[in-house]
């Protein structure tokens, strides 16, 4: 199964936590913006990744309109933001984003962490009014907050007869 993680990131923790899954699955990673039609009809399995708002994953109905018809059968979709899980609404999120989708991917939320200071200029009141509202538990920053997702895309491995990725630990 030839897998390919595209993301789209504002502030770069989505790109992180997108850089952590393409690193542990051995995959590309790429840019929402870069994605070419070649890579998009080559992959069998599309994990995308954009930013949590009220529309839903930032830019998955975009790559939707631009890749309808070559989008796999496979997809695992996950989101970021500010907030933690137990403050985010994830069937909300759900419809927003696959509304008129013909198939419901699998989701994922993933807290991140942001430093004020590295900021764009545009974002910095969302920032500091999220700051507020934010849990104080430390939020996973490694490798482990994809677990749930990778362990998910195993399962789809594994269901489709692929060979086992190495121990996720």
């Amino acid at each position: 199964m030839k897998t390919l993680v595209v993301y789209e990131s504002q502030t770069g923790f989505t790109q992180q936590y997108a850089l952590w899954i393409a690193r542990r699955l051995h995959c590309p990673l790429v840019d929402r913006a870069f994605l070419t039609p070649q890579e998009m009809s080559t992959c069998d399995l599309l994990i995308y990744g954009g930013h949590v708002s009220s529309r839903g994953v930032s830019g998955f109905r975009t790559l939707w309109r631009r890749f309808g018809a070559q989008l796999p059968d496979a997809l695992v979709v996950f989101g970021t933001g500010m907030l933690g899980q137990e403050q985010i609404d994830c069937d909300r999120i759900r419809a927003r984003t696959f509304r008129g989708f013909p198939m419901q991917p699998q989701f994922f939320y993933f807290r991140g962490t942001i430093e004020p200071a590295d900021v764009p200029l545009r974002f910095k009141w969302r920032v500091h009014i999220n700051r507020r509202k934010q849990p104080k538990e430390t939020p996973l920053t490694d490798i482990n907050a994809v677990r749930p997702l990778l362990e998910a895309v195993q399962l789809m491995q594994d269901t489709m007869g692929e060979p086992d990725l190495d121990d996720l630990s």
